[in-house]
């Protein structure tokens, strides 16, 4: 085994913990539930997939800060390591999920930093 995949592991197994401390985070018209791993914008359930739940929980956690991309891969995907093309994926997948509920919450891109969530009114 590889010691640089089994730090990345127990990074990653050490913010699961403090971040489970957490049960509702709410942004805008978008809700997220720890405990039950569900999301809602309004009273509509909004499905989402394990990995855009915790990118979408990394986001809402921290709202006025940019996530850049090798932290969303280390907190999503347990590793830097993987390839980035697919924050850029799960991001586009994300926003069409919040359009299409019409959620006033949007991830917007930080040219050359990464992603953020704003709230439109």
């Amino acid at each position: 085994f590889s010691f640089d995949e089994l730090a990345a592991r127990l990074r990653a197994l050490m913010r699961r913990d403090a971040a489970e401390q957490w049960t509702l985070v709410t942004v805008g018209d978008v809700t997220l539930d720890a405990q039950s791993r569900r999301a809602r914008v309004g009273d509509r359930q909004m499905a989402l997939s394990p990995n855009e739940f915790l990118l979408l929980k990394l986001l809402m956690s921290q709202p006025d800060r940019t996530a850049t991309r090798s932290e969303i891969l280390d907190s999503v995907w347990g590793s830097p390591h993987v390839d980035q093309n697919i924050v850029d994926q799960y991001v586009s997948t994300l926003r069409k999920k919040l359009a299409a509920q019409s959620s006033s919450v949007s991830i917007v891109t930080i040219r050359g930093v990464g992603y953020q969530v704003e709230v439109t009114q």
